[in-house]
């Protein structure tokens, strides 16, 4: 479901700017108006003080009609303008309603569409380990494809889950004091037969001593993991490496990155947004869900941390985040 979120506006109406000397033009025009009128009156007789003291009356009277009407008209473009910034900001709340109506659509679904998805992967998986019965090589062939596809429609699930939980604020973290390099250790295990099946090499660099942290274990094993998955896609030759780095005693400083594709400089600018797809070459034939990088964001953002990106076409991509540096007790959470 697809839901604009770019109204466009009213025009909105032209005010007339007068400037400084405007004013003082007319105020001066006006003082000459009475001047005329009072020295005819006062200093010359006559008829001839009767017609230069009527001139003077009716410039003023008309210089006096003339702010009149611009303060008229001046009041009547106020008026406009506020009853344009009303219809804005009504326009917005329905855009915002509209758009959590949306999120708690999509969270709603990918909930109920878990449950029988965990269903129907364990009967399959069941099938294809024999527990069943046998199963020929064309039915094991036929079962394995859809053993994949059952667990990349899960991803895209989860992924959807998560997203939403961070832009309704409803992500919780666990948080728990642990080091930081078995999550790195840990991930770089989980990944290190897919790279080395596509003839990459992992690098490895961390510090000697325990780098404590205060934050969600789970949460950031799944940042790193989102930025591997990613280096493994657009990476075809060379390696990928990790490495974190104390920058001070109050922040650490993480690092993915690779010897891939690369990509161009004004699509880093929108790397983090949802549903986002290297363009071109760089999509090397591979498509996931486009919401690995956003939530990897998130989730840094959501641990008081920093991520970004930095890359040239051809030269590979680095990924860096920063986490500040909390040490509690272990048995601590945060809701």
């Amino acid at each position: 479901m697809t839901i604009s979120m770019s109204p466009t506006a009213p025009p909105a109406p032209a005010v007339s700017k007068r400037t400084p000397r405007f004013w003082l033009g007319i105020l001066l025009a006006f003082c000459t108006g009475v001047g005329l009128s009072l020295f005819a009156f006062f200093v010359r007789g006559g008829a001839e003080s009767w017609a230069v003291f009527a001139l003077g009356v009716a410039s003023s009277s008309f210089l006096i009609a003339y702010l009149l009407v611009d303060f008229r008209k001046t009041a009547e473009v106020k008026k406009q303008v506020v009853q344009r910034t009303l219809e804005l900001q009504e326009a917005n709340r329905r855009l915002k309603e509209l758009s959590r109506l949306k999120d708690e659509f999509i969270a709603s679904v990918s909930h109920e569409l878990r449950t029988p998805l965990t269903v129907i992967q364990e009967g399959v998986v069941q099938v294809l380990e024999g527990i069943c019965g046998p199963a020929s090589p064309a039915q094991r062939q036929s079962l394995s494809i859809a053993v994949r596809n059952i667990e990349r429609l899960r991803r895209l699930i989860e992924d959807l889950l998560d997203i939403s939980k961070i832009e309704t604020g409803r992500m919780v973290l666990n948080l728990e004091t642990f080091d930081l390099r078995e999550v790195v250790r840990e991930a770089g295990r989980s990944f290190l037969p897919r790279i080395q099946g596509k003839g990459l090499e992992l690098k490895i660099h961390l510090p000697e001593g325990k780098v404590a942290l205060y934050a969600d274990r789970d949460r950031l094993a799944q940042v790193f993991s989102n930025l591997l998955d990613n280096a493994l896609k657009f990476t075809r030759k060379g390696f990928i490496e990790i490495c974190v780095l104390e920058e001070s005693r109050r922040q650490i400083a993480c690092r993915v990155s690779d010897t891939g594709l690369g990509l161009a400089p004004e699509f880093l600018s929108k790397l983090f947004h949802k549903f986002q797809q290297a363009p071109g070459e760089a999509a090397n034939g591979v498509k996931g869900t486009g919401l690995g990088l956003a939530i990897s964001k998130g989730i840094v953002e959501l641990h008081d941390g920093r991520i970004w990106a930095e890359s040239q076409p051809g030269q590979g991509t680095r990924f860096t985040f920063t986490l500040p540096v909390k040490t509690f007790p272990s048995q601590a959470h945060a809701a």
